[in-house]
């Protein structure tokens, strides 16, 4: 299903615990597949609330977010939310321009991005680093 040459091989170990957050079913899907492929564990969630109330369920590592969203929480927004709330850090996806970013609420320069279209092994490795900024989930269960 998958280019070798875009997806590392599974290793067969779990990577990390991933939120996608993506409102577009087959763009989310195909992202869930190739990370749970590349060894990740993911959930999958199509909107802001519907992760909110994830985040209240479950543990994550990190999270990727769509930047877009109409309502008035968008992914910037949500984003802010779940590192303040939940310290949960996150890889914002997105096919605006950079300078057409500034003005979005919520929206910060620490903020990672990742631009449309991008590699798979581009959003791996980037979720990689983003996992050096939050303990892994058996530090949050046995408080080492």
């Amino acid at each position: 299903m998958i280019d070798q040459g875009i997806v590392p091989e599974y290793s067969g170990r779990v990577n990390g615990h991933v939120l996608i957050v993506e409102k577009d079913p087959l763009q989310g899907y195909l992202l869930q597949v190739s990370l749970m492929e590349a060894g990740w564990s993911v959930s999958l969630v199509e909107g802001p609330v519907e992760a909110l109330w994830q985040c209240e369920h479950d543990l994550f590592d990190v999270a990727i977010i769509n930047a877009d969203y109409p309502d008035s929480i968008d992914g910037f927004v949500l984003a802010e939310r779940l590192r303040k709330r939940y310290q949960l850090p996150s890889l914002m996806i997105t096919a605006a321009r950079y300078t057409e970013l500034n003005s979005r609420p919520g929206f910060t320069v620490e903020q990672a991005l990742l631009f449309k279209p991008y590699r798979l092994l581009e959003c791996s490795s980037r979720l990689q680093q983003l996992l050096t900024l939050r303990p892994r989930l058996h530090e949050h269960h046995t408080g080492m």
